[in-house]
Order: structure tokens, then sequence, then C-alpha cells
């Protein structure tokens, strides 16, 4: 069976955060930060929201396209003693994920990728924590009665 479109736009996702990334900057994965989690080094991960479908054309249940708004969450965190550090350390993540998604249509994969919001948390645990999740928000188009085919 095919992969539904939204884990083909967050495996495209992830693959273009990893492609000739920086090397300041970790590789991207599905793992995130939980709060409490004692981090040791730099993470980003790469996760989805909650997805909202279009209203039929016409209000008509036979339109068989499903027009989808999907949020993508890149969620930047890293640890340090100093605190006063905490918003420079995540500082090259946020500009890596702004550079390489901001304009990024995957392929053609999605009709369009942008930034909405940026979210930061910090944590002290054994070290000071910083967390910046940007949300990105992409429009894609499947069947109705399909998540796997993309129109």
């Amino acid at each position: 069976m095919a992969d539904a479109i939204f884990l083909q736009i967050i495996n495209a996702v992830i693959a273009e955060l990893n492609t000739n990334r920086p090397t300041d900057i970790p590789e991207a994965s599905t793992r995130r930060t939980i709060p409490g989690e004692v981090l040791e080094e730099p993470r980003i991960a790469v996760f989805l929201g909650d997805e909202s479908v279009d209203t039929p054309r016409a209000n008509s249940n036979s339109d068989p396209l499903a027009r989808r708004r999907l949020p993508i969450a890149v969620q930047c965190a890293a640890p340090s003693e100093l605190a006063a550090e905490l918003d420079l350390i995540v500082a090259p993540m946020l500009i890596w994920s702004a550079k390489v998604l901001g304009r990024n249509r995957l392929g053609g994969l999605v009709h369009y990728f942008r930034e909405t919001a940026t979210q930061r948390r910090t944590e002290y645990l054994d070290v000071a924590v910083m967390t910046a999740t940007q949300i990105f928000e992409c429009s894609y188009q499947t069947r109705r009665d399909d998540l796997t085919v993309r129109i």
C-alpha cells in the first residue's frame, strides 16, 4: 500500500533539512524533545500538527477533491549552561529551517509551504534547555476518499 501524502510530506521535509546542512546544524528526525527530558546536545525534530480540510466545493458531497492544510512543526532544541545564551544557541537552527522550507514546494508535493509562528519554551533541568518550534503550514490536495492519491 502507498504511503499517505502527509507521510510523504514529513519525509520530504526531513530530507530537505538534512540535505547540504551546515556542520553546526544537527540532523533532523522525528524524535521530539519532551518536556522534562534532559537534553545533552542540540536536536531538530519534525512532526505533524492537526490537519484541516476545506469545505467541499459548492458544499457537494460528490466533490472528489479534498484540499488539506497541514501544520508541520520543526522543533529546534538545545541545552546550555548559560541561560543568557539560550536564544543564541537555537538561532542557527531556526535560520536554517526558514531558509530551507520558507518557499519550498517539496518538488510539487505541496501547493505552498509558509511559516506561521515560532513558539519558544525554556526549561531548567540539569542545564537550561531552549526549545523553539517553528510552525509551517502547507497545503495539498488528495482524493476525498484516498489519502494516498495526490491531485
